[in-house]
């Protein structure tokens, strides 16, 4: 839940829950649990994903960075073994399970995620993947708890993962002063997670809220042949640089909100996220535009009541790029319970459900597929499948 959401140094805080004293117990007891899942999943390390056995309603945070005092020693390096092979041709699947605890170790530092995976009538085939980002000081539970996006996800047949920020943040500015590069983190999950399951290569996708979104899309830009397109929800940012041929995207975005502004300003936040005070939305999804190639003009169009969509024409074949300004709406996710402290939730649709309508339309033209057999690139959408008035159509339908 995005209750404690609010960025440092962006806005004035809220006033001190009452029921502070009875959280710190909870995220007690929630860490001890972790330390249990830890346990029972073995630990994990070297790289290698380890899969939880017990099932974890949430992820507590993960330990920071070890220090250069109390960092382990340099040793010698093990000859490495034969890289796992990809699930697709080994023919190695998953169980379907809840979001259940998955461990792994990167440059030293032991990180985590949720994965929800779906019922196995879904797993004949390979399967597309969701990666949902928390925001700012929350963890994997709560975003889990607030987005309910498992549930929306594997019930489509999607394998969804809920990454936890080291202390509770993402590092969307590349910066060490921040933490562990969560690029690198999220690649290295995705790799190991190919070796546990068949993962359908050109259907990778990315979500988020605040803080989460900016990871998302600062992801889509550092390695944007891995995804195939990104729906962040209250961004406040696009990266000043961004990787050729980004995945599409389309943010949504409540034009009240406290927190991130739709009009953008406000003041800067404090090191070590300086230089990101937010961008007005239309101006970030035009810079994000511009990356993608789209040469066209934007027009808006209206959709259900309380929601305009802002579509930018002229972009390559199978991408789009749009904007869903939700009229009045918060800093909140549309759909999910409310936070009034964050302002209004939009009840008028499921941010879930649209997301799962665009990612359906938006999978990745030209990656290649591991197969046991040839491997073979995949197809480009049909004409016009792509187009964000799909979307629109949805919304104006009340299915999105």
């Amino acid at each position: 839940m995005p209750g404690t959401e609010r960025r440092a140094g962006a806005r004035t805080p809220s006033p001190r829950n009452p029921l502070l004293v009875p959280v710190i117990a909870v995220v007690g007891i929630l860490l001890i649990t972790t330390g249990l899942i830890v346990s029972f999943s073995g630990g994990g390390g070297g790289d290698k994903n380890t899969t939880g056995t017990a099932q974890a309603s949430t992820l507590g945070r993960a330990a920071p960075r070890p220090s250069a005092a109390t960092a382990a020693p340099v040793t010698a390096a093990p000859t490495p073994s034969a890289a796992p092979a990809d699930a697709c041709v080994s023919g190695k699947r998953l169980a379907a399970q809840a979001p259940t605890a998955v461990w792994l170790t990167v440059a030293g530092v032991r990180r985590g995620y949720l994965l929800a995976v779906p019922a196995a009538v879904k797993t004949a085939s390979s399967l597309p993947v969701i990666v949902n980002f928390h925001g700012y000081h929350q963890d994997a539970g709560q975003q889990e708890s607030y987005t309910h996006l498992s549930a929306s996800g594997t019930a489509a047949g999607y394998l969804v993962m809920t990454p936890l920020g080291v202390n509770g943040q993402w590092n969307f500015v590349r910066r060490p002063a921040v933490g562990p590069d969560d690029v690198t983190f999220i690649t290295r999950a995705l790799d190991g997670l190919a070796t546990q399951t068949c993962v359908s290569r050109a259907r990778v996708f990315l979500t988020g809220m605040s803080d989460g979104a900016d990871m998302a899309v600062a992801l889509a830009c550092a390695d944007p042949s891995r995804f195939a397109a990104v729906v962040p929800v209250a961004a406040s940012v696009v990266p000043a640089s961004c990787g050729a041929s980004p995945p599409s995207l389309l943010e949504i975005h409540g034009t009240s909100d406290p927190v991130v502004p739709y009009a953008g300003g406000g003041a800067d936040r404090p090191a070590p996220f300086q230089g990101t005070r937010p961008q007005a939305a239309r101006d970030r999804t035009a810079r994000y535009a511009s990356y993608a190639g789209c040469r066209g003009t934007a027009a808006w169009r209206d959709s259900v009541a309380g929601t305009r969509l802002l579509g930018y024409a002229g972009c390559p074949t199978g991408v789009d790029v749009g904007l869903l300004a939700v009229t009045g709406g918060g800093h909140t996710w549309p759909g999910a319970a409310p936070q009034p402290s964050l302002g209004a939730t939009s009840t008028s649709f499921s941010a879930n459900q649209l997301m799962l309508t665009y990612f359906q339309y938006h999978p990745r033209a030209g990656v290649t597929q591991p197969t046991a057999g040839p491997p073979t690139p995949s197809a480009a959408p049909a004409a016009g499948s792509n187009l964000l008035g799909g979307v629109a159509g949805s919304l104006a339908s009340g299915t999105g």
